[in-house]
């Protein structure tokens, strides 16, 4: 299973190339608010951006690597990121994970991606369970994952850790039983 390209109604999912860069950089990753709930802080200039494009790139021919630059089609635009944060093979158990720019929130676009990979991944693999978990003060992230079919399983307290420090996390799942159904 590959990062292969994912079209749905108003977005494309494409590998990240290295001239994704400057965009990246503009669109979400400089972006405090956006990163508030990562584990990544901010990027100050658009050298550490170009660098970790560059990382990236390199992993793209390895097996079972999931990174997606998100762009949305109406305005040509690079939006944001969605990508397998793990992968356990013996538990069939993949995690997604995303970020998108300010300016699309609240558009259903993150919904729309994470729907759209949840569907590549239970059809390319035997995965039997895709997870997320958001710090439980970005209830919006919740939303989003509640919206593609996943379930809210609780909160896992103090069990990640993000820009904030240590903190508790919403889980969420969706196995291949309920994607089936």
């Amino acid at each position: 299973m590959r990062s292969e390209i994912i079209r749905t109604s108003r977005l494309i999912l494409r590998p990240f190339t290295v001239d994704d860069y400057k965009e990246m950089f503009s669109s979400w990753a400089s972006d405090e608010e956006v990163t508030r709930f990562l584990t990544w802080s901010s990027h100050e200039d658009s050298s550490v951006t170009k660098l970790i494009l560059s990382e990236w790139a390199g992993h793209y021919k390895e097996e079972d690597y999931l990174n997606w630059a998100v762009v949305y089609n109406e305005y040509n635009a690079l939006i944001g990121n969605i990508s397998a944060v793990s992968y356990d093979k013996d538990l069939k158990q993949v995690e997604i994970g995303y970020c998108y720019s300010r300016r699309y929130w609240g558009k259903g676009l993150a919904t729309e991606a994470l729907k759209a990979v949840i569907d590549f991944i239970f059809s390319h693999s035997d995965t039997i369970r895709i997870q997320a978990k958001h710090d439980v003060l970005n209830p919006a992230s919740g939303r989003v994952m509640e919206k593609a079919g996943m379930r809210s399983e609780g909160v896992l307290r103090k069990a990640s850790r993000n820009r904030r420090g240590i903190v508790d996390v919403a889980i969420y799942s969706i196995l291949r039983d309920d994607w089936i159904s």
